[in-house]
C-alpha cells in the first residue's frame, strides 16, 4: 500500500501508541496490522527521531501573520473592500486596504 509505512512513522511521530496506530490504519485501510509490524516499523527510524526531537532550537522563527477583515466603504455607493491586518515581527500590528475585487 502506497505510503503505508509514512503513515504509520506519522502517527508514531505525534506520539500516538501501537493500539491507537492500528485502530487508525484500520480505519483508513480496513486492514488489521499487527503490533509488531509497527514496532519494527517505528524501531526503524527511532534513532533519528530522538536526535531530531531533542535538536537545539534556533533564537528566532520568523512568522508573519496575514488576516483579512472586509469592510463597507461608501464611495458613491456602498461597496466591500478587504482591509488586511499582519503582524510580523517585532509584533507591531499593519493594516493596508486591498483593493481586489469584492
Amino acid at each position: 500500500l502506497a505510503g503505508f509505512n509514512e503513515r504509520i512513522l506519522s502517527f508514531y511521530a505525534r506520539g500516538m501508541s501501537v493500539r491507537d496506530i492500528r485502530s487508525h490504519l484500520a480505519q483508513i485501510y480496513g486492514v488489521e496490522v499487527r503490533p509488531d509490524l509497527i514496532s519494527k516499523v517505528s524501531d526503524a527510524v527511532g534513532d533519528q527521531l530522538v536526535t531530531w526531537h531533542n535538536r537545539p532550537l534556533d533564537a528566532v522563527w520568523p512568522i508573519i501573520y496575514i488576516d483579512a477583515l472586509w469592510v463597507k466603504i461608501r464611495s458613491g455607493s456602498v461597496t466591500s473592500k478587504q482591509v488586511y491586518l499582519t503582524a510580523a515581527p517585532p509584533g507591531r500590528p499593519q493594516a493596508c486596504v486591498g483593493w481586489g475585487a469584492g
